[in-house]
């Protein structure tokens, strides 16, 4: 093929991929390079095109291991993924590179190499932060278990039993035994609430093969007394096999249901419709609709904060935990979920979770 050619072919290949690409001769000198490549290294066409690799910028990719992977590995095995670098350029600073190559062949001409150099320096910095956000909460996890819980659980110990013993106080001392003993249960809540956010990860169980259907059936059980005294009831359509945390799972369906029960309308008795469908990419969606009270649309992400509630303590009992905690067990399990609500017209929770877990060495799209 003549060079022109070549050139029309990688041009043709390279010039909508928004990832750094680079088309090399068996030389392993560039053929061509996208816009991508110029703009993510700081790089131009005069500098780059007919250079070897191993002398492109300033050196940084004058790597004996990647020469050796390119010259000898690839022509044996037709592709290389996922090859990490670690690179210091000298115009943009250090960044993490994630390398795929294939041999292109056109028409049984000499064989050209595709470099797709995916830059994942802001993916790792962000799991890292992750990673530094999960190890806080176990931190916090260790000493909640002990340090917080010990205290309550002697409070309302002691309480209890001066409850019990308390027939000479008056009235109003009574009284405020009673509110603290309230207030110690309410605190309990509060930091088993916070203990089972903070383990969602750190303690998740083994990814298994989960009937979601079996999963409700068994949340809707937990919740049998709940269910009698509002009178309300459950519709479940037909619910998938999925890869997850089964225990967590019954969390989250246990929270949602509950939730709709609770945030119940005065005139109506609570119905809750529970059904399934599987989206492209083998993505199963969930959605949870009751005839609620509902909420204001603008608080459709709120609710998904810590400790945020929408309605006074005296009117809902609950500690603003339940549904930050499904939006960290359906992000541990690579999904999804949001809210839509008006007031007065229920509420429409979608749950977007994967059919599979990733594998070794694969993440979630």
């Amino acid at each position: 093929m003549q060079q022109t050619n070549l050139h029309g072919l990688a041009e043709a290949v390279v010039a909508t991929v928004r990832t750094p690409l680079l088309v090399l001769d068996r030389s392993l000198a560039v053929v061509e390079a996208n816009e991508a490549f110029y703009r993510t290294f700081h790089r131009d066409r005069s500098e780059t095109l007919g250079r070897p690799l191993h002398r492109l910028g300033d050196g940084e990719w004058d790597i004996p291991e990647l020469r050796t992977l390119l010259e000898r590995v690839l022509p044996a095995h037709s592709h290389v993924d996922d090859y990490s670098l670690d690179l210091e350029f000298p115009a943009v600073g250090r960044r993490h590179i994630l390398l795929n190559a294939r041999e292109v062949a056109a028409h049984g001409n000499e064989p050209l190499i595709l470099l797709a150099l995916e830059d994942v320096t802001e993916r790792q910095r962000v799991t890292a932060e992750l990673q530094r956000s999960n190890q806080e909460l176990e931190r916090f996890a260790s000493i909640a278990s002990h340090d917080l819980q010990e205290p309550v659980r002697k409070i309302l110990a002691f309480g209890s039993r001066l409850q019990s013993e308390a027939t000479g106080l008056t009235p109003g001392a009574q009284d405020h035994l009673k509110r603290m003993l309230a207030a110690s249960a309410r605190l309990q809540r509060l930091v088993n609430d916070l203990l089972q956010y903070a383990r969602v990860t750190s303690r998740g169980g083994a990814f298994t093969q989960v009937d979601l259907a079996q999963v409700v059936h068994d949340a809707i059980e937990d919740l049998g007394q709940q269910l009698e005294r509002s009178e309300g009831r459950v519709e479940v359509g037909a619910l998938p096999t999925i890869e997850a945390d089964a225990t967590q799972m019954r969390q989250l369906f246990q929270n949602l249901i509950g939730n709709a029960l609770k945030f119940r309308r005065r005139d109506a008795s609570p119905v809750v419709i529970i059904a399934s469908d599987e989206t492209v990419g083998g993505t199963v969606r969930i959605t949870i609709r009751d005839n609620g009270i509902g909420f204001e649309r603008q608080y459709a992400e709120q609710i998904f904060e810590v400790f945020r509630r929408l309605h006074g303590r005296d009117e809902f009992e609950g500690t603003g935990i339940g549904l930050p905690l499904c939006r960290r067990i359906v992000q541990r399990h690579g999904g999804s979920i949001r809210a839509e609500a008006e007031p007065d017209s229920g509420a429409l929770f979608t749950v977007e979770l994967p059919r599979r877990q990733p594998g070794p060495g694969e993440t979630h799209a």
